[in-house]
């Protein structure tokens, strides 16, 4: 799958490539060129999976530079330093209605869902690239 900026449809790079560089030259975005369908059938199959098989399947499909085996790897790790098994567990609040609990993580904040796999993403895709600089990943709370 390639990647182009919200700034200049033009530019069409790697999702690798998009990783390594985090915002296009323009300042734009990098978004999927296209957006692949998961049907219904393929959602409903993912219930018996834990979340970083789940993960590493929805990843597949737009980071089509690594292989299953490298994503699987990768969201095994990241998610492994959870202080629960489900990950992002679901609290039944009654009359139907669940939500998620996004805590879990070595930080207990809702970011570690994305900052666990970040980093890993951003190793592997400066070694596809071939990318020579130091990489600094700087993240801030936003104080909730």
């Amino acid at each position: 799958m390639r990647f182009t900026s919200t700034r200049d449809t033009s530019i069409s790079i790697t999702s690798a490539e998009a990783i390594v560089r985090g915002l296009s030259a323009e300042g734009g975005l990098f978004v999927p060129e296209s957006f692949p369908g998961i049907g219904m059938d393929e959602v409903l199959s993912y219930a018996s999976r834990g979340y970083a098989k789940c993960a590493s399947l929805v990843m597949g499909r737009y980071l089509t530079d690594f292989s299953e085996e490298e994503l699987s790897n990768m969201t095994a790790e990241a998610y492994s330093g959870f202080d629960v098994s489900a990950v992002v567990p679901l609290k039944d609040v009654g009359s139907g209605e669940f939500i998620m609990e996004l805590y879990h993580g070595p930080t207990l904040a809702f970011k570690d869902m994305a900052l666990q796999m970040l980093p890993r993403l951003m190793a592997a895709s400066i070694e596809k690239t071939g990318e020579k600089a130091k990489v600094l990943i700087l993240v801030a709370t936003s104080g909730d």
